[in-house]
C-alpha cells in the first residue's frame, strides 16, 4: 500500500516514474531486495493511476 501510495503522489507531482523507482532502489538498498522492477512502476502507473485521474476529469 505504501508503494502504491508513494508511485501516485510522485506521479501528481510530475516526478518520472524512473525516479520514483530509484528512491525505491535507495529505500530498500539494492534492487535485489524490491519485490518488482522499474517496468512494474510504469506499467502501474499506465494502468492505475492515470485511470483514477481520468475518473476524476469525466467527473
Amino acid at each position: 500500500m505504501f508503494v502504491r501510495r508513494t508511485i501516485e503522489t510522485h506521479e501528481e507531482a510530475g516526478i518520472r516514474p524512473s525516479k520514483t523507482y530509484q528512491s525505491f532502489v535507495a529505500a530498500a538498498g539494492s534492487h535485489c531486495e524490491l519485490g518488482f522492477i522499474e517496468k512494474d512502476v510504469s506499467n502501474y502507473i499506465t494502468r492505475e493511476v492515470r485511470n483514477i485521474f481520468e475518473e476524476d476529469d469525466a467527473k
